[in-house]
Parts: structure tokens; sequence; C-alpha cells
């Protein structure tokens, strides 16, 4: 399973119902929180989930301010009334799966540092409701070890009579990208090869073939 697929480590916390001090009623409002710890704020590809009788739902994110050049976070509303079941009074989409992409917001989710679902229930036939086995997959980053410097991607990018003096003075006896990459790609697999048919037995220092060669001792 590479990166992509792979949630994320969070913290969910048990679902809370709405309610007026002690008292018991059916509010038809439930919330989950959900944190990231010890994690920069991410940007978010796709939350999943197994629907249990939530007939609508809405998500707030908790926003770094970092892009806007001021310090702390702000919550905005990532999701709206999303409807589960179409019919909250039927059992249809009760016990679904369901994914929702980060096109489905209506906001970008990105630099997130925390999630708050806010549930909804109108019907009075489901006392409990609530969302399982919620997972939240962040966008694939690049990896920067194996980007090109950005020199030579503009360059690249260049036709020969575009390219500049200078320009071609640094790209004058470089080889071709892709060339290069194919033949490391053989020398790391030739490095693997050797690596696996490297015997296990330890040889001694004169022993060859079982035998002691007389012309490797010393006599002092």
């Amino acid at each position: 399973m590479n990166d992509a697929e792979s949630p994320l480590s969070c913290t969910i916390r048990p679902t809370k119902y709405l309610s007026i001090g002690e008292s018991m009623f059916h509010s038809g409002c439930g919330v989950i929180e959900i944190l990231f710890p010890n994690m920069r704020p991410i940007d978010i590809e796709k939350i999943s989930f197994v629907n249990n009788y939530t007939a609508a739902l809405s998500i707030k994110m908790k926003i770094a301010k970092s892009a806007s050049n001021q310090t702390g976070h702000t919550w905005v509303t990532g999701l709206k009334n999303y409807q589960l079941m179409p019919k909250p009074h039927c059992e249809t989409g009760s016990q679904s799966y369901f994914h929702l992409m980060s096109s489905d917001f209506c906001k970008q989710p990105n630099e997130v540092c925390a999630l708050r679902f806010i549930l909804r229930q109108p019907s009075p036939n489901w006392k409990t409701f609530t969302l399982e086995e919620i997972y939240v997959h962040a966008k694939k980053t690049k990896d920067p070890t194996n980007e090109n410097p950005k020199w030579l991607e503009s360059v690249e990018n260049l036709s020969a009579s575009e390219m500049k003096p200078r320009d071609q003075a640094e790209l004058k006896g470089l080889p071709d990208t892709e060339q290069v990459s194919e033949k490391m790609q053989e020398i790391l697999q030739l490095a693997e090869k050797t690596v696996l048919s490297a015997p296990n037995v330890e040889l001694g220092r004169f022993d060859i073939d079982g035998s002691y060669e007389i012309n490797l001792l010393s006599y002092t």
C-alpha cells in the first residue's frame, strides 16, 4: 500500500450528542472531533466512513492561517448538509459506505489542523446515530529527492532557439536525463542481484577449496 492509499494517524473522539443540562431528549444532532496530533497542517484528498443511521453530515475544518501570513487558526465550513440517508425515516443509506473526495467540499480541505463532523438525524425512529470506520487520506506529496533541479527543468522546456548562451553552456556535455535514469536503474538492479547471490560461507585467509596452499603460508 503506497502513501496515497494509507490513512493518516489521527485521534477520533466519541460522538457527543446535543443536550440541555442533564435532561435526555432526542436532539437529532451529534458531533465527532478528529485531531491530528504531532502533525503539520495537511491537505486532505479523501475521507471514508461507514454510516450508522446518520441522515446528513456537515464538516467544519480548523485551518491554519499561515497561507494568509497570519498566526493562529480559524474554523470554516468544508461540507454542508451532505445527504447520507435520502429518507431519514427509512433504512436506505443507513449503513452504507461513503467516500468524500476533496472535490465534494465547498472549500478545498487544505492546511487542515482538525475536523469537526456535525451529524444530523431528525427522525425519532433511531435512538442513536454515528459514523464508524472513519479514515482520512492526505494528498500525495512529491518526493523532493526525485525532483530535478529547477534550473534544469526550466531549461529543458526551452527549444534550442530560445536558449540563452548561458543555458546552452550549462547543458553542454550533459547526458539525457531519461538515459541517466535508465542506467541508474540497471546499476541498482545489478547491485541487488550481487547482494542476493553473495555466498554466506566465510572463507579462511589461506583456505582454498577446503585445503591450505603451502605457498601462502609463511614460516618464522
